[in-house]
């Protein structure tokens, strides 16, 4: 089968679900919306070797005109005006100053952007037009943990990060641990800490590990006065201070988690969506090879909006094509919801607006887009 029609089959099934009531853990009416048409829209085109963004691994906004797109199909920052026309670039592959091998991920630490070249294990700052600043690396409290599996960035360009293991075995099987969670600082260094909890829970194979089919990944986020950070076990946050103190967790009870047979069919069908036929037939062999989790993680991603409130993603369950986004002031008070397109991965959010990248389904693509964003009250 042709990636297109794997494509094609996907939208079907969703389309197919979004009529049917789906069980789902949080089923209280979403009290936020952004309109059906996007403010900004910029997209790609896996043929056309011109277009305008080749793989966008990040997006934010910089002025009230232009956003910025980190680019690893191109290897360099792409900034478009508010009608969606490349305007200029920054860095670009090459061993220069503020130059790329490997464009990992951006993040936006509140004026700067920065950048992490992943073969070199080196952040690059830049500013919001672009200019690069410096380079520095962020070190691990351990000669074990030294580098961060995941990050979280906050205004004053401060890091969280959290450690992770390579475990060999001799047969597959899912392995989790725990990892140190700590605060850096703007120079890399570790300034605190915060304690250890479960990492990654990854199926490991003889040549090494990947996150295990429907396993429990950490999940960060930074703002302007708090740290969160969770294992999604359940549908519990820790909250630190900027100095890293502890404070309140975020706790939402009786969230349902049990493994369901929708959600294997739904990470199955994920798992050779756009895939050649050996390469199903590679993911067929391997499903063989393991068992899923008993239960599926709380959540999946967090983010801090421009007005320091945390966004927390529910994780996808079976084939619903929306997914509940539930927002939390700082002190933790549930102050919203929204459902949004499964296929929508937010990276900025403003006020009334809200900035991500989202996967085509005709073929893959992808799309960066800004929505209107309506808050209730």
């Amino acid at each position: 089968m042709r990636a297109r029609d794997t494509w094609l089959l996907f939208a079907v099934a969703l389309a197919a679900c979004s009529s049917a009531p789906v069980d789902r853990p949080l089923t209280e009416p979403a009290t936020w919306a952004i309109d059906a048409t996007p403010l900004l829209d910029i997209g790609t085109n896996p043929l056309d070797t011109l277009a305008p963004i080749g793989l966008a691994v990040a997006t934010y906004r910089v002025s009230d005109g232009e956003i910025v797109v980190a680019d690893r199909g191109y290897q360099e920052l792409r900034f478009f005006d508010r009608d969606g026309h490349l305007t200029r670039t920054a860095s670009g592959p090459g061993e220069g100053p503020g130059e790329v091998r490997y464009l990992g991920r951006m993040y936006r630490c509140g004026d700067s952007l920065v950048v992490h070249e992943m073969q070199r294990r080196e952040m690059l700052v830049f500013d919001r037009a672009g200019g690069f600043g410096r380079g520095f690396r962020l070190t691990g409290p351990t000669p074990r943990f030294v580098d961060s599996y995941k990050l979280a960035c906050s205004t004053d360009m401060r890091f969280l990060g959290n450690g992770w293991d390579t475990v060999r075995v001799l047969e597959p099987q899912r392995v989790r641990g725990t990892v140190p969670y700590w605060i850096s600082g703007r120079d890399g260094e570790v300034e605190r800490v915060l304690g250890s909890w479960m990492g990654s829970e990854r199926l490991s194979r003889r040549n090494g590990s990947g996150p295990h089919p429907l396993g429990k990944e950490p999940v960060l986020a930074a703002g302007r006065s708090r740290f969160y950070l969770g294992t999604a076990d359940s549908f519990a946050i820790e909250v630190f201070g900027m100095d890293g103190s502890a404070l309140p967790p975020i706790l939402k009870p009786s969230v349902v988690l049990t493994t369901s047979a929708e959600d294997i069919a739904r990470f199955r069908l994920l798992d050779t969506l756009g895939k050649e036929p050996d390469e199903i037939a590679r993911s067929l062999r391997e499903w063989e090879t393991f068992e899923f989790p008993p239960t599926v993680p709380a959540y999946d991603a967090m983010l801090v909006d421009r007005d320091d409130n945390l966004w927390v993603r529910s994780y996808p369950r079976d084939l619903d094509p929306t997914v509940r986004w539930i927002v939390f002031d700082p002190e933790g008070t549930e102050i919203g919801s929204i459902d949004l397109p499964v296929t929508l991965e937010l990276f900025d959010i403003g006020s009334d607006w809200l900035l991500g990248i989202e996967t085509r389904l005709s073929d893959g693509g992808q799309q960066v887009r800004m929505y209107r964003l309506h808050r209730a009250g």
